[in-house]
C-alpha cells in the first residue's frame, strides 16, 4: 500500500471518543431566513449523564380509567447543555456572559438529541427457518448500535457478550422493575420509574464485554443501549398462515 493510500485509510476510519469534543450542526428558519447554527460540546462524563438521566422524570399516570405515558425532560436537557455546551456558533456580534440561558430551549433539545441518539440494529434479513437443537442457545450475544459522532457520519459500534447467566438476567430484571408509586390526591396516581442509565452501565462493567468502534470505553449512555439490547428477548409470536 502506497503511503497516501495508506493516509486516506486511515483518515476513513472513526472511532468513537467520548472524551472528545463534538460539533452538532442544526439549521433554523424563520419567516425571513435560513440560519446555520452549530453546538460544541466538551464531551460525555460518566458523571453528567448519570445526573441527566436523574432529572429525566418518567411517569405512569393514571387518571380514572385513562392511562398515560409523561416525560418531563426539560430540567435534565438544560443541565446537560449547561454543563457540557462549550460554545455555538452562527451568532453575529459579541456572545453575552448568559449565552447559554438565551438559546431557545426547542434548539437545545434538538441539540442534545442528536449529540445522545442511539438505534439498537436488528437484521431484517430474511431467514431460513430451521430445526433447533436441545442444548442450542438461539439469542445471538452481539449486540449493534449506531450513533452519530461529532456530526461527521453514522457509526457502526458493537459489543460482544458471552452467554447470559441467571445472575445477569436477575440482576437486569431488578433494573427494570425498580418502580415506585407516588399518590396525587385521592383519586389519582402515578408510578415513577427511576434512572436506570447508570445502573445498565454498571452491569455492563460487570460483565465487561469485547467492543468494536470506540477510543477507550463506550459512554454511559451506549453501554445502557448495549445492555438492552443483549436483555430484551427476542421472541415473536408464530401465526399460521
Amino acid at each position: 500500500m502506497t503511503d497516501t493510500a495508506q493516509q486516506t485509510a486511515e483518515e476513513t476510519i472513526v472511532l468513537y471518543d467520548k472524551e472528545a469534543a463534538q460539533r452538532v450542526a442544526l439549521d433554523i428558519e424563520d419567516d425571513d431566513a435560513k440560519y446555520e447554527m452549530t453546538q460544541i460540546y466538551s464531551g460525555l462524563p460518566d458523571d453528567v449523564l448519570t445526573e441527566y438521566d436523574r432529572l429525566r422524570e418518567v411517569f405512569l399516570e393514571s387518571k380514572g380509567k385513562n392511562t398515560d405515558l409523561n416525560t418531563d425532560a426539560v430540567a435534565a436537557d438544560e443541565y446537560l447543555f449547561k454543563e457540557l455546551c462549550t460554545d455555538v456558533e452562527g451568532f453575529d456580534g459579541e456572545k453575552p456572559e448568559d449565552w447559554h440561558d438565551e438559546i431557545d430551549y426547542d434548539e437545545k433539545k434538538f441539540g442534545i438529541g442528536k449529540l445522545l441518539g442511539v438505534k439498537i440494529i436488528s437484521s431484517d434479513k430474511e431467514k431460513q427457518v430451521k430445526k433447533r437443537q436441545w442444548g442450542q442457545s438461539v439469542s445471538s450475544n452481539t449486540v449493534e448500535i449506531k450513533a452519530r459522532f461529532d456530526d461527521r457520519k453514522i457509526l457502526s459500534l458493537k459489543a460482544h457478550f458471552d452467554k447470559k447467566t441467571p445472575a445477569d438476567v436477575a440482576a437486569y430484571g431488578v433494573i427494570k422493575n425498580r418502580v415506585s408509586l407516588i399518590e396525587r390526591g385521592l383519586d389519582d396516581s402515578a408510578i415513577k420509574i427511576p434512572a436506570s442509565m447508570k445502573r445498565k452501565a454498571d452491569l455492563f462493567d460487570r460483565i465487561n464485554p469485547r467492543v468494536e468502534g470506540y477510543v477507550g470505553e463506550p459512554p454511559l449512555h451506549h453501554k445502557a443501549a448495549f445492555v438492552t439490547g443483549f436483555f430484551e428477548p427476542r421472541i415473536s409470536s408464530a401465526e399460521k398462515k
